[in-house]
């Protein structure tokens, strides 16, 4: 079970980086943004079946281990987010100055 959420870490890791470096704009990213949901979806029945085993010192390591990784997640995912925003608001205050200059344009 440890392997197995090891390597759904290791891949929302990928998808992460890989959302920070390619523009909002590109095609991909839509499919990123699905492949990220559908990873931390197995990762949470992962992480939920750990919560259910029985406790032993191990067992705590390793639950400590996901929850900081869950943080680091979500900064990054919050970045990711923010980045995303602010690009579709400067895409929509741009629209808007070109409407008004057609139109300005139109009624000349």
């Amino acid at each position: 079970m440890f392997d197995e959420l090891k390597l759904i870490n290791d891949r929302i890791t990928e998808l992460l980086s890989n959302l920070e470096q390619l523009p909002a704009e590109n095609e991909k990213t839509d499919e990123l943004v699905h492949l990220l949901q559908v990873a931390v979806r197995e990762r949470q029945v992962y992480v939920e079946r750990l919560t259910n085993l029985p406790f032993d010192i191990n067992l705590r390591d390793k639950l400590s281990e996901q929850v900081e990784l869950s943080n680091r997640f979500s900064l990054v995912s919050a970045k990711v987010m923010n980045n995303r925003k602010e690009l579709l608001s400067l895409r929509r205050s741009t629209k808007k100055k070109i409407n008004m200059y057609e139109y300005v344009d139109s009624n000349r």
